[in-house]
């Protein structure tokens, strides 16, 4: 936890607490229209860095001549990181995220690529929040509060799906072996979902545990629901108890 703090506090001063990754495709003159357009529009509140691949063979060439100066050093391991993100952009798929998820333990396992052999653990809540700064603003504030209660740091995506909606992936990390984290992420989890659920922002995917928070058997739409269980799986065989009140 210590060494996370240290490297957030790094990369805030260099990079700030939020990072976007975007791709832009097309033709070498619309790449740069867009790219300019960009930058006239943002730069002014946010540092805007264009990685091309050219560059980054520019930068590793540069990196390998001169990695025993410290902040080359950082600046190439920087680099790795952010290059599977690059050919992300580029429709590459990468498992270089995978060891994110291994923050509790210290190390990344040799067997990082099958995470439920592990003994690091995952708790997700998946909100779906409106397309509006404030209310999103908001919602981190709540998110960071609640998870700084239970002695946890959120990792929080917020991706925008359209005109009006927002897809929230906010991940709580644990040690499984530990029964005392477990305890407090489960209710640092429930936290999150009933005081979501009072300001009217609700999850789009909920996990059977805390199915019994987003159910409300009074509630029109869940009646509606369970009437509809009812009449194409009479004898509840399918997934009883998910998204329904039985």
């Amino acid at each position: 936890i210590e060494i996370r703090h240290k490297i957030k506090k790094l990369l805030s001063k260099m990079y700030g607490p939020w990072n976007a990754v975007v791709g832009v495709s097309g033709t070498d003159n619309q790449v740069k229209a867009v790219i300019k357009d960009v930058k006239s529009h943002l730069n002014h509140d946010i540092k805007i860095r264009v990685l091309s691949y050219r560059k980054i063979k520019v930068i590793k060439f540069i990196g390998k001549l001169f990695d025993k100066i410290s902040i080359i050093h950082y600046l190439n391991v920087l680099l790795e990181a952010m290059i599977p993100l690059y050919f992300l952009t580029r429709g590459v798929p990468t498992n270089s995220t995978l060891p994110s998820l291994y923050w509790p333990l210290g190390k990344v396992p040799k067997n990082y690529l099958d995470p439920d052999q592990t003994n690091s653990g995952m708790m997700v809540f998946l909100p779906i929040i409106p397309l509006d700064g404030k209310i999103a603003s908001n919602f981190v504030s709540i998110t960071n509060k609640i998870f700084s209660q239970y002695g946890f740091n959120p990792a929080i995506t917020l991706n925008i799906i359209s005109n009006k909606a927002m897809w929230g992936v906010i991940d709580l990390s644990y040690i499984r072996s530990d029964q005392n984290q477990l305890n407090l992420a489960k209710k640092a989890i429930t936290e999150l979902y009933k005081s979501s659920k009072e300001i009217g922002i609700l999850p789009q995917r909920v996990g059977i545990d805390f199915m019994d928070i987003i159910i409300n058997e009074d509630d029109t739409y869940w009646i509606y629901a369970k009437k509809l269980k009812d009449l194409f799986d009479p004898n509840n065989v399918i997934s009883p108890k998910r998204y329904n009140i039985r």
